[in-house]
């Protein structure tokens, strides 16, 4: 059924809009996109992982971790950096990280 058409044949005073609802719409965005990357970095012979380390606002040490590959589609190539995440640093040594 068609989304829209949906919608305005609700005519009572449902709300799908409620912060747990967004959230778990956001986290169910976020769970695809990052198989998405997956499933690209996956698909190329050779990548890079790039991690670094620096402080937030509040002075918490967090790591990101970024993923650098060349993709080819059709003739098109294509440098790729997605972002997938942040991780707090619980100390400074190569076991705490």
């Amino acid at each position: 059924m068609n989304l829209l058409l949906h919608t305005n044949e609700c005519k009572d005073d449902r709300n799908y809009l409620f912060p747990q609802i967004q959230n778990e719409f956001i986290g169910l965005l976020g769970k695809h996109v990052k198989e998405s990357v997956m499933n690209q970095i996956h698909a190329v012979n050779y990548f890079a992982v790039i991690l670094d380390s620096t402080p937030d606002v509040s002075h918490v040490d967090q790591i990101s971790l970024i993923c650098h590959f060349v993709a080819i589609e059709d003739e098109a190539v294509m440098v790729r950096e997605p972002f997938l995440g942040f991780w707090p640093v619980l100390g400074k040594t190569a076991s705490d990280i």
